[in-house]
């Protein structure tokens, strides 16, 4: 679905020079704020694995997009790294900011730290003639009212923005939307719950899309009666891996409603039908365990499908019981009917 242009989005769109301005002051951000450095304290976190340096603490006083509260100078560095040579924090350093004041501050992609290590593009006191006017202007337009996150290995750009309850997510690529969708429900903030992701964790889905990459959504929802998983209505988290070039919906997981809940359903999708083609069910049982061959009556139990994506038809069903005391890739026994 195309977007409308700027002109119909903002109230207060930017003019074509001043989104050339912009680009030149802030390739790829995730966006921009004016803030008010309120702390600057010294920190200690070798005994942790960490570093030692300056923490600068930052309040937003307005803006648009993303936005770090904190902006890290190490001046010395923890931890064991394996040969690896940190690179000094840029671009602020232990002089640049003074407590009280205020400043413009440009925040980068995560997929782009390796080049903003602080997470940081740029920044500027409030009253810079060069970039003052032209931020300030991104920040009435709301222009990063998406949290575009940039990937500098695919060239894509993907965002989203939250609505009363759903939210929706787009790609881009060289400023052209190439897809959006809406996800019903509220994204969830948790570890694998929102991004660019070149492994599962798992060899669950086997093929990943062309770019090598699934960009993964999860939300907070409720699934209806007769939802597509087989599951009870009710409260659950939902996670979509997403071919993140043309929005096909490769995989999804379903766990109970709580960050890093039980999973429950898992399933991979044919691209070219979008219908099921693989699903693994887990459930805990408290009873029947001794009967299938473990030592309790409590088990933990695997049904493994496999369907036909033309007609839905289930081709191959397999059944396991989870084994904790067995080698870890033989810990899934198959259940002989």
């Amino acid at each position: 679905m195309k977007l409308a242009p700027l002109a119909l989005l903002f109230a207060i769109p930017l003019v074509a020079a001043d989104a050339r301005k912009l680009d030149e002051v802030a390739p790829h951000a995730s966006g921009v704020a004016l803030v008010e450095v309120v702390g600057v304290e010294k920190y200690d976190e070798r005994s942790t694995d960490g570093n030692r340096g300056v923490r600068f603490k930052l309040k937003r006083v307005r803006g648009s997009g993303e936005f770090w509260d904190t902006a890290d100078v190490v001046t010395e560095f923890g931890g064991f790294r394996g040969g690896e040579v940190p690179k000094p924090s840029h671009p602020v350093k232990i002089d640049s900011l003074k407590k009280g004041e205020r400043y413009w501050f440009v925040f980068a992609s995560e997929c782009e730290y390796e080049k903003y290590n602080q997470g940081v593009i740029g920044f500027w006191p409030e009253k810079d003639a060069k970039v003052a006017e032209v931020l300030e202007a991104a920040v009435k337009a709301d222009t990063f009212r998406w949290h575009p996150q940039y990937d500098p290995k695919t060239k894509l750009t993907y965002g989203r923005v939250s609505e009363k309850s759903k939210w929706r997510v787009r790609v881009e690529k060289d400023s052209k939307v190439l897809w959006e969708k809406e996800i019903p429900g509220t994204k969830v903030d948790g570890y694998f719950s929102w991004g660019l992701c070149e492994a599962t964790g798992d060899d669950f889905v086997a093929k990943l899309p062309p770019c090598g990459n699934l960009l993964l959504a999860e939300t907070a929802t409720k699934l209806e009666k007769d939802n597509e998983f087989g599951l009870s209505a009710g409260p659950y988290h939902v996670t979509t891996g997403f071919d993140p070039e043309n929005g096909t919906r490769y995989a999804s997981w379903v766990h109970k409603a709580e960050v890093g809940g039980v999973e429950l359903v898992r399933r991979t999708y044919d691209p070219a039908t979008g219908k099921a083609q693989r699903e693994e069910r887990f459930e805990f049982l408290t009873t029947g365990g001794k009967a299938v061959g473990a030592k309790t009556e409590d088990w933990y139990k695997k049904t493994a499908r496999t369907f036909d994506p033309a007609t839905g038809k289930v081709t191959k069903e397999e059944t396991c019981r989870y084994d904790q005391s067995a080698e870890p890739d033989k810990r899934w026994i198959k259940i002989v009917p």
